[in-house]
């Protein structure tokens, strides 16, 4: 018999640490009162720059490498062969 007592003490001494802490987390989790729908939640959209010319690709085979980009500038590009 004592094992079976020493268990439910154990029990409920870890029901009450349980209840102690959700009651807490509830306590202490931050209030969402100040949302409000004004509030702007929209994700921002990034624009393409616009596109000028048209710039033919190098292509190379491994390991060799095009030459650097030199533009500064948005541009079509096609394959060149």
């Amino acid at each position: 018999m004592g094992t079976k007592s020493h268990t439910s003490h154990i029990q409920k001494a870890l029901a009450a640490i349980g209840l102690v802490a959700v009651a807490a987390g509830a306590i202490l989790i931050p209030s969402t009162d100040h949302i409000t729908s004004t509030d702007d939640a929209t994700i921002p959209v990034r624009t393409t720059p616009e596109i000028r010319g048209v710039e033919t690709a190098v292509l190379v085979a491994p390991p060799n490498l095009p030459p650097p980009i030199t533009r500064d500038h948005a541009t079509a590009s096609r394959k060149g062969w």
